[in-house]
């Protein structure tokens, strides 16, 4: 994880805790009890699977209602910082012209399609802070990038900063060209809480791929990923 992922995630699970109910702090307790319980043996193992299994269950139900939430009492800027938490806002400068973006924007995938991820990773970092003709697709690829190189986190902010820079552009020329690129970054979010074993979060993207994108759950793995979600 980079320094800069690292801030992310600390400040976002600092928010996240800040805001946490009396609710959930009391299932805690309850389960921290209903552990006691069976470890003096007043209640057996089969009775504290299934209490813990139900609390466990309520618990979950608690967290995705505080997720879908959050949106409103912490005033989000868009939909994907209800899951992530504060997304930074990036900022670029006009210093290329378009052909000459275009053709390093041409390098960068070249790059990427024979796997040499560094190398396309450093042209992507100085396309996103050197032209203004496409704010969000260096932060889709190099998502894309940090995902194929397990970096997990890193994969998380910067699909989630691409996310938040296209709600925020939806009328713009880049918008429409990056438009089909929103579900698969969706999905990799969603594929990544589900391997980190953060249901709630999967399953809140899960409501939002179904919500704006069911169309485009076509491939066998996608529907897979999706069906291993739902059951999670």
């Amino acid at each position: 994880m980079t320094f800069m992922a690292f801030i992310f995630f600390f400040v976002s699970n600092l928010v996240f805790c800040e805001y946490k109910t009396s609710i959930q702090d009391n299932l805690d307790n309850i389960l921290s009890e209903l552990q006691t319980l069976s470890d003096n043996k007043i209640i057996s193992k089969e009775e504290f699977i299934s209490l813990r299994n139900s609390m466990l269950n309520v618990k979950r139900k608690v967290n995705f209602l505080m997720i879908n939430s959050k949106v409103k009492t912490l005033k989000y800027d868009s939909f994907i910082e209800t899951i992530t938490g504060f997304l930074p806002t990036p900022s670029a400068s006009h210093n290329m012209e378009e052909y000459e973006y275009k053709m390093y924007l041409k390098e960068a995938i070249k790059a990427m399609s024979k796997r040499d991820f560094e190398s396309a990773k450093r042209k992507f970092d100085y396309l996103r802070v050197n032209q203004t003709y496409d704010l969000a697709i260096c932060y889709y690829w190099i998502g894309f990038i940090n995902f194929n190189q397990n970096n997990l986190d890193d994969a998380i902010m910067n699909f989630g900063i691409f996310c938040k820079i296209m709600d925020q552009n939806n009328k713009s020329e880049f918008y429409l060209k990056n438009k089909s690129k929103i579900y698969r970054a969706l999905m990799s979010m969603m594929k990544i809480y589900y391997k980190k074993n953060e249901f709630v979060k999967a399953k809140s993207l899960l409501k939002k791929i179904k919500h704006d994108h069911l169309d485009e759950i076509k491939s066998v793995s996608d529907k897979a990923i999706v069906n291993s979600v739902s059951l999670a």
